[in-house]
């Protein structure tokens, strides 16, 4: 979330996750004047927010997380030990398709 002169939500997957991007937009579309769309991808993203979203996964919630950089994009990786902690709290907002995510 980036807020300049006025706040703005930017969410991005992969087209494999089009099912997915629809569904949120399906649920934000009181709140936005934009629909989703295709875009070619963006190597020089900032981490900021994403550090903070570690430190406030481990605050709040004693999640163990961490950023590594994949190819050109950090990624949010929770650890191995944390793993089923975070699952019991995403599980009931989890659409069908993603059970696969938590085998």
């Amino acid at each position: 979330m980036r807020c300049k002169a006025n706040a703005l939500l930017e969410i991005n997957h992969c087209l494999e996750q089009q099912a997915y991007v629809d569904w949120k937009y399906q649920q934000l579309a009181d709140l936005v004047r934009t629909p989703p769309k295709a875009r070619a991808g963006n190597g020089s993203r900032v981490v900021e927010d994403q550090l903070r979203l570690v430190r406030m996964l481990k605050q709040r919630w004693r999640i163990d997380a961490a950023l590594n950089r994949d190819k050109h994009y950090y990624r949010l990786r929770i650890a191995v030990g944390s793993v089923s902690r975070f699952r019991d709290i995403v599980a009931s907002h989890m659409l069908e398709q993603f059970a696969y995510k938590f085998p």
